[in-house]
């Protein structure tokens, strides 16, 4: 998240996301309950947060013209926006034909 906000600025590029992150944008603060895929990642982000004096914090992000994924504005070009709920809540996926493109999502598989 702590680029983003200044990519969206080099880029002019438009905002595509989960409808449900968009609010942590504007507060410019990380999720602090990331790890939700196994216990062992639970209980290493509770530590991981207890030990942090600090929330992460990014630059605020100005999301009015987000676009929300689930009106899937890719399909043009043919390439899908789906979620996966790997370590994180929100983990958007991007696939074009048989390729899929999942960030770290497979991190915790």
């Amino acid at each position: 998240m702590g680029f983003l906000k200044k990519l969206l600025d080099i880029t002019n590029a438009e905002l595509i996301s989960v409808k449900d992150d968009q609010e942590r944008f504007m507060r410019g603060t990380n999720e602090e309950n990331v790890y939700k895929s196994t216990l062992l990642f639970w209980l290493s982000s509770k530590v991981s947060i207890a030990l942090r004096k600090y929330t992460q914090t990014f630059e605020p992000i100005d999301i009015t013209n987000a676009i929300d994924y689930i009106d899937q504005p890719l399909n043009k070009y043919d390439i899908n926006l789906f979620l996966l709920h790997g370590h994180t809540s929100n983990d958007l996926c991007i696939q074009y034909k048989d390729i899929v493109f999942c960030g770290d999502i497979c991190m915790s598989s």
